[in-house]
């Protein structure tokens, strides 16, 4: 009988809102899609909270962060973490710190989502995988509680914009109200991540929101003569407050949320005595919740909101903070509110978040308008209606501030933030934003607008887990050799005990700028079980073989260590490597390919091997580095035309009247079109007829050899002549090219005369 009652209600509720319903699946799906494609502990600081539960699940009660105690994370709150220590009692949590002491990814890119190096922050193994077990299945189960709180959090979402859509609307409009702002929530990126991964962010969010329907029913309702619902709104304040530090802030709402409400009961008799009593109920059940846990902080750390923790446990102290620096970094940290996932280091296309704040900022505008719109209406009343703004609403606005501002003493000690600790606001701030909406559009258009929202909402809410987070952590599986490329060129080269073969390279470019990105693409064949996790180099070599770039990681970007390879799998496996922006240009670029232990004293690299015999060179490749920009030639005539492509612009001396001094002749050289050999420059000193020294040299220093040239090209090229051997005098230059295979000058004229022995006078110069 009961359960047939249970299933009537049910049923009932599901007919008369669908909308919360759907927010729910879609909440399902897509956090689901985030609890199966993240690995464990690459959420952020996942491996931290996971460790605080195992610490109080092992029995040791709640940490003390003292110099030489405590855990790292262990100053947060504990209500998340106690809770979770019940729940996996029956469960493994071996192993947590073995992820720390020995599965780090030394390669791992971390806080910085524009590298495309290494997303993951710990290596990870075939044992990790469904069907989990051990420490893969508690950490999931974690992740399953946290995502209780992601659907206690939309379920009040939900009713809040419900409530308060049904204050000033009919009924039929407030459930398409509510079912927006609740979709919204549900395929908001970064809820769905965090609320899927361990963390107390969940726990967080989900109070918060019961505490803004709490908050806002008051305002709706008013003063009750049963003390019940500021009874529930105080215990849940005292949970907030347990739930992080951060939650503080709420109880600036709950306080105007009493404001509001005596100025609409001001003229109700015996409204100000249930007000007195309500607020000290408020109050009171917020400290007897909540306050031991401060009072706790006063007694270990001298004070209540662990001020001086940092100091004492991290050993960093707070630095100062105007208002212009924490708004910088407010509007910073946008970016990882919406959608910047792993250990913030996995980021979206750029138009993902000029979407979100397009979206946002309408809404903030359409709800700024109608403020506008009834202080106008209050100030000047008229018998026409302008807007609906209810009192209610400014609870909405004024979270997400007060939230923002709890997070100051965090940006001065860390200097940063995380957008994710907005998280607990995105219900008021989704509200405030579909009601703008609403108000903006008309009446007949509102329901065709919502609907194109949230289908361009839900789309990208869906393609971010499969298209951006999955390929971070997903490697693509291994090739066939039939799959290898048909124009790789093979090397062949066998490393360690006969344990891994570089098949080939292939450089994904031939001619390359600094600051742009190389990739280099090297096919890997594991030919026996590896104990050792080898790290991959790829170095690049510029100008006098000074380094221009270079990357480590392990193989496919850190999700395939050697450990974890099998005897003859073979992987693709593409490293961008970004060209230092100061890199001498323009020069021959070699690329360097190889592997090496990131354990070994040194870090040096494998010898390669063929048949046996060792590989003089890591080079696998070569291309061009030339400059953002080429120099503009100096004149608009040449001094000499050269065959073969070559004219000569300018030529200076510098310092050249001394014996002890730094002589330089520096050419300026300009390509036609390319030339099609490599020449070398001949310098000569000459003194009545009689040739006295000779300074022979390829273009830069041979690193830009001629034949890379190409047309329209403008190449500096600063020759070094010794000059101390050189008696006191006048000596006459020449210069030229020739063919340094076969001795042959190459032809040059001035003018359109040719120059006897192609051998061109630059002038005299005086030593002294």
């Amino acid at each position: 009988m009961k359960l047939r009652v249970l299933r009537a209600k049910i049923m009932m509720l599901a007919r008369r809102h669908p909308g919360l319903w759907l927010a729910l699946l879609v909440y399902l799906g897509l956090a689901g899609a985030y609890f199966v494609i993240v690995p464990i502990f690459e959420g952020p600081d996942e491996w931290t909270h996971t460790g605080h539960v195992k610490y109080i699940a092992a029995g040791n009660g709640l940490p003390v962060m003292l110099p030489g105690r405590g855990i790292w994370g262990g100053q947060q709150p504990p209500l998340y973490y106690a809770i979770g220590a019940a729940l996996v009692q029956p469960f493994s949590l071996d192993g947590v710190q073995d992820y720390e002491d020995n599965r780090r990814n030394p390669h791992a890119s971390l806080g910085y989502a524009l590298d495309p190096g290494n997303k993951n922050n710990y290596l990870h193994s075939p044992a990790e995988s469904f069907p989990w077990r051990g420490l893969s299945l508690t950490v999931h189960l974690l992740r399953l509680y946290s995502m209780g709180y992601g659907l206690i959090a939309l379920i009040f979402t939900y009713l809040t914009a419900f409530e308060l859509g049904r204050s000033g609307w009919p009924e039929v409009e407030a459930r398409c109200f509510a079912a927006a702002a609740a979709i919204l929530v549900a395929a908001q990126p970064m809820f769905a991540f965090i609320t899927a991964s361990v963390a107390n962010e969940p726990a967080n969010i989900a109070m918060s929101a019961v505490g803004l329907w709490l908050a806002q029913r008051y305002v709706l309702r008013g003063p009750a003569q049963s003390w019940h619902r500021a009874a529930a709104l105080g215990v849940t304040l005292g949970l907030i407050s347990l739930a992080k530090m951060t939650g503080l802030a709420f109880g600036l709402v709950a306080v105007i949320a009493i404001l509001l409400t005596a100025i609409a009961a001001r003229k109700r008799p015996g409204a100000a005595r249930l007000l007195w009593r309500d607020g000290l109920i408020i109050g009171g059940l917020f400290g007897l919740v909540g306050g031991w846990w401060y009072w706790r902080n006063y007694q270990l750390y001298g004070d209540f909101f662990q001020q001086g923790l940092y100091k004492i446990y991290f050993g960093v102290d707070p630095q100062p903070l105007s208002l212009s620096r924490f708004w910088y970094i407010l509007t910073r940290g946008e970016v990882s509110f919406w959608a910047t996932f792993g250990w913030l280091n996995i980021a979206a296309p750029e138009w993902v978040y000029s979407f979100y704040r397009i979206i946002s900022r309408v809404g903030v505008f359409g709800v700024l308008i109608a403020l506008l719109l009834a202080l106008a209406a209050k100030l000047r009343p008229t018998n026409k209606p302008t807007t609906d703004f209810p009192p209610a609403l400014i609870l909405h606005l004024v979270f997400p501030v007060t939230l923002a501002f709890s997070l100051t003493r965090l940006v001065a000690t860390e200097g940063g933030m995380q957008g994710r600790q907005l998280l607990p606001a995105l219900g008021a701030i989704v509200i405030v934003m579909v009601w703008g909406w609403w108000q903006l559009a008309a009446p007949r258009l509102r329901l065709p607008v919502l609907t194109a929202l949230l289908a361009g909402w839900l789309a990208l809410a869906v393609w971010l887990p499969l298209g951006v987070v999955a390929p971070a952590y997903i490697p693509r599986p291994p090739l066939t050799p039939a799959e290898l490329p048909a124009d790789l060129t093979r090397l062949d080269w066998v490393y360690g005990d006969n344990e891994m073969k570089l098949l080939g390279v292939d450089i994904g470019a031939e001619v390359v700028k600094p600051g742009q990105r190389l990739p280099v693409t090297a096919y890997w064949q594991a030919l026996s079980p590896m104990e050792t996790n080898y790290s991959v180099f790829v170095h690049l070599m510029g100008r006098d073989h000074a380094s221009a770039g270079q990357m480590n990681s392990y193989p496919a970007l850190g999700l395939r260590p050697t450990s974890t390879l099998q005897p003859g799998q073979i992987i693709a496996d593409t490293y961008p490597v970004l060209i230092n922006g100061g890199a001498a240009a323009p020069t021959r670029l070699l690329v360097n390919v190889g592997l090496f232990d990131f354990d070994e004293p040194g870090r040096p690299g494998l010898v390669p091997t063929v048949n046996g015999r060792p590989v003089e060179s890591p080079t696998v490749g070569r291309l061009k580095l030339i400059p953002v920009e080429w120099p503009s030639p100096a004149a608009d005539v040449s001094v000499a035309d050269f065959a073969d492509n070559i004219s000569l612009l300018a030529y200076a001396f510098d310092n050249c009247r001394t014996q002890t001094g730094d002589c330089t002749l520096t050419l300026t050289w300009q390509a036609t079109g390319r030339p099609a050999a490599d020449y070398t420059v001949f310098i000569q000193l000459w003194q009545a007829g009689e040739f006295i020294a000779g300074f022979d040299a390829p273009p830069v220093s041979n690193n830009y050899p001629t034949n890379l040239w190409a047309a329209g090209e403008v190449i500096t090229d600063p020759h070094r002549l010794d000059l101390t051997t050189v008696q006191p005098g006048r000596y006459r230059v020449l210069t030229g090219l020739y063919n340094l295979q076969t001795g042959e000058r190459l032809p040059v004229s001035v003018g359109g005369e040719p120059v006897a022995d192609y051998a061109l006078d630059l002038g005299q110069i005086q030593v002294e």
